[in-house]
């Protein structure tokens, strides 16, 4: 699909979060008109721009403690990673891939220090 084509068909993303409570799904619409996504640097706003998002509906779900952030740092990397898919952005998903590269490799290295 040409680049105008895919602008005109898709103006905004929705992010949803698939661990909402009590069966409600929570949701936020990200656009991305302002953006051309065939370079990274847009593709890097609109990836923040998803992240803000989906914080904005990942909630711990009343679980407190330890469990709770659990709860929510899983519903965001869920959230993250099917709008990212859903989007079916070449740059973005890019994008998304070196993020999730890098935290990984962040998260190796406390494991290691600990």
């Amino acid at each position: 699909m040409s680049f105008a084509k895919f602008a005109a068909a898709a103006a905004a993303l929705v992010v949803a979060s698939p661990l909402a409570a009590e069966a409600r799904e929570l949701s936020r619409t990200v656009s991305y008109t302002d953006l051309d996504l065939r370079n990274d640097r847009d593709a890097q706003v609109l990836h923040a721009r998803i992240v803000e998002a989906a914080k904005q509906v990942c909630t711990n779900n009343g679980v407190p403690g330890v469990a709770g952030a659990q709860l929510r740092r899983a519903c965001l990397e869920e959230t993250i990673d099917r709008a990212v898919a859903e989007a079916g952005i070449d740059s973005l998903a890019r994008v998304h891939a070196e993020r999730s590269d890098a935290d990984a490799t962040a998260k190796r290295s406390l494991v290691a220090i600990r």
